[in-house]
C-alpha cells in the first residue's frame, strides 16, 4: 500500500470524524436545517457527503462569518 492509499480514506475518515463531533456539539436549536433526526439519517447513511452537506449547509453560523 502506497502512501497515497492510505491517506486518502484516513482523511476521509477525520472529516467525517470531525462532523460527528461538531454535530453532536451543536444545539439543535442552532441548526440553519432540518432537525437532528434529519442529521443523523444523513451523516451515517451519506457518510462523507453527509459531512460536507452538514459543513455547508447544517453548520450554524458563527459570529464572525456574519
Amino acid at each position: 500500500m502506497t502512501l497515497v492509499q492510505a491517506l486518502v480514506p484516513l482523511t476521509v475518515l477525520a472529516v467525517f470524524g470531525f462532523c460527528l463531533h461538531d454535530f453532536a456539539h451543536t444545539d439543535e436549536a442552532q441548526m440553519r436545517t432540518y432537525n437532528r433526526q434529519v442529521w443523523v439519517l444523513l451523516l451515517v447513511f451519506t457518510n462523507i457527503f453527509g459531512g460536507m452537506l452538514w459543513m455547508v449547509v447544517g453548520r450554524p453560523e458563527h459570529p464572525h462569518r456574519r
